[in-house]
């Protein structure tokens, strides 16, 4: 072998040194590709679409908590969790249409930007975002020049992209946090999970089965008529009188209140009415509560809820089943919509009542299609007419009669205002003057500078014109009429300006009793009371005048409330009752 000169020996080494050089320096700025895992990328996917979900389920209950909280007036978790589950067939469109606004635009936008936000972090930390840049390069087989893309930079999961996910969980976390504190001061949440943990046996102990309770009728058995007014309660009648308004919105229904031929229960020695309780400060709790002497709950471990729109609590003895069982003849009218919140199924199942609603109301002639309805469906006036009919039918029969009549003009928000009520609106001047409604101006009463009060207002004279109408009818002697406030109205803005310290009650109100009451005024009695104090306003006689939770308001029998307080009455009726669970939901 030819010896290398020393000169070309060290050209060679220098030039090999060079070619290594260049070489270790190109792979020492080659990009290295993010080194991730199967595991990684599965958990990145996990809490990403976690992150997204949570963000726009938090946003979504506080603004609900706070929709529901500018919308209704004293609403409570048990009431919540009832409409979640019940029907919301004829639900009034406004506020669906507010519901959608107020709860669905915000968590739509936070749905947007937590994905905005997130997903980038997201594929940072599971998959890492490689940025490539374009190269030309000689090919050396043919000497073309090509344009290659190369790896230029790898957008690593580094320290602070740890810290700012870390941030927005912490942000998501502690807006839950607020809105579970909102839900809870406005609607008691958390008591209603103490609740569901805490169990109480003062509903077994306490509660009188009707069908093991000896309820004897009287010969001639009375007819019922049975007016459940929305959200009407005392407060609206004058200070005077026991409200606390100044001017009392319902003078009518005050003056029949007042008569001594009639019998109303009041916690006062003036006008007031009865506590509503856990379970009853909705109209189908309302309802309930008066015909069946319990609360309306639903319990949270219940493994089939939202079969309870289908069985409706059927496990129980109502109103409806002790009439059915005495032979009673039953129906229940309604301008709107039956089947929203369960009452058609409630009804038909305790008692097998005929309901008669919205869209009977067609087929009956009570509408035409060219009837404007008032979101919910017919108007009081008409609802009256309507039970005017029904009435001459069920009054032909030789049997006893009971018929329940649920209103709704008056129901939140603002009332709904029919052609016998004045609508006002504010001039430029601030001066109150009819609004452009397309109504006459009516003339038949007073009326005042708020909508909902004139409702209000034409709502009074209504009923006590339907009450009149039924003196002159040959069943009237033989009939019990009643009139109760299914529960307080839920105007948060109407409401806004009672004083807190007045005791909001429902009105109560027993015209042509069989009975006559040892004690009329400073009682303290909820609306479960009212179920055992119909019958004995009918003449039936209870023995020991309790059914349900309920006491006879007649008797000289104290109520539960007045044996072991408000306070005491509603923490343990609030809390886990198996008794309950088992009466109601299972045979």
């Amino acid at each position: 072998m030819k010896k290398r000169s020393p000169q070309k020996q060290k050209k060679r080494l220098k030039n090999l040194s060079e070619k290594k050089r260049i070489e270790n320096s190109k792979k020492s700025k080659a990009v290295k590709l993010y080194p991730t895992s199967r595991a990684r990328k599965i958990i990145s996917i996990v809490l990403c679409v976690l992150f997204i979900l949570s963000a726009t389920l938090f946003v979504a209950i506080v603004h609900a908590a706070k929709w529901v909280t500018s919308t209704y007036d004293e609403t409570t978790f048990e009431q919540i969790i009832f409409n979640i589950v019940m029907p919301l067939d004829g639900v009034d469109s406004t506020l669906v249409t507010s519901a959608v606004k107020q709860i669905g635009i915000p968590a739509l936008i936070a749905l947007l930007v937590s994905s905005l936000v997130y997903i980038p972090l997201s594929i940072i930390f599971g998959f890492g975002i490689t940025f490539y840049q374009k190269k030309k390069v000689v090919n050396p087989e043919n000497g073309a020049t090509v344009a290659i893309k190369t790896p230029k930079f790898v957008l690593r999961d580094r320290w602070y992209f740890r810290i700012v996910r870390i941030v927005c969980w912490i942000i998501i976390f502690l807006i839950l946090w607020n809105g579970l504190k909102y839900a809870d001061k406005n609607f008691g949440l958390f008591e209603y999970l103490r609740g569901q943990f805490n169990q109480s046996s003062f509903i077994e102990n306490h509660y009188k089965d009707p069908s093991k309770t000896n309820l004897t009728f009287p010969e001639e058995k009375r007819n019922l008529i049975y007016i459940f007014m929305e959200s009407t309660e005392s407060s609206f009648f004058s200070k005077e009188d026991g409200g606390d308004f100044n001017e009392g919105v319902m003078k009518e229904l005050s003056e029949m209140m007042k008569d001594s031929e009639n019998t109303h229960f009041s916690n006062t020695d003036r006008l007031g009415g009865a506590v509503s309780t856990v379970g009853a400060t909705w109209t189908m709790g309302g309802m309930f509560a008066q015909t069946s002497g319990l609360p309306l709950k639903l319990p949270l471990d219940y493994n089939n809820m939202m079969a309870v729109s289908d069985t409706f609590l059927s496990y129980t003895d109502c109103l409806g089943d002790v009439l059915e069982d005495a032979g009673y003849n039953q129906a229940i009218i309604m301008g709107s919509n039956g089947v929203f919140g369960g009452r058609t199924n409630y009804y038909t199942i305790h008692g097998n009542q005929r309901v008669y609603d919205w869209y009977t109301a067609d087929d009956d002639g009570i509408r035409d299609s060219d009837y404007v309805k008032n979101y919910w469906g017919l108007y009081d006036k008409d609802l009256y007419a309507y039970a005017k009919k029904v009435l001459s039918d069920m009054s032909s029969s030789d049997e006893p009669f009971a018929l329940t009549l649920l209103t709704v003009d008056t129901h939140f928000s603002n009332g709904y205002p029919c052609e016998d009520c004045a609508d006002f609106k504010k001039d430029e001047n601030g001066n109150y003057v009819l609004s452009q409604s397309g109504f006459p101006i009516p003339t038949k009463f007073e009326y005042f500078n708020k909508q909902y009060s004139n409702v209000y207002a034409c709502a009074s004279k209504q009923v006590y014109d339907f009450v009149e109408w039924l003196k002159t009818q040959e069943y009237y002697e033989d009939t019990t009429i009643i009139i109760s406030g299914d529960h307080l109205t839920m105007d948060a803005q109407y409401s806004a300006k009672l004083n807190p310290g007045y005791v909001r009650t429902p009105v109560n109100l027993f015209i042509n009793s069989a009975v006559k009451a040892e004690k009329t005024q400073n009682r303290l009695f909820s609306t479960m009371d009212i179920f055992p104090t119909t019958l004995a306003a009918m003449g039936v006689k209870i023995d020991g005048d309790r059914l349900g939770l309920g006491t006879n308001l007649f008797s000289d029998k104290q109520t539960l409330i007045e044996q072991y307080g408000l306070e005491y009455f509603e923490a343990e009726i609030g809390k886990k009752s198996d008794f309950y669970n088992r009466m109601l939901f299972a045979k």
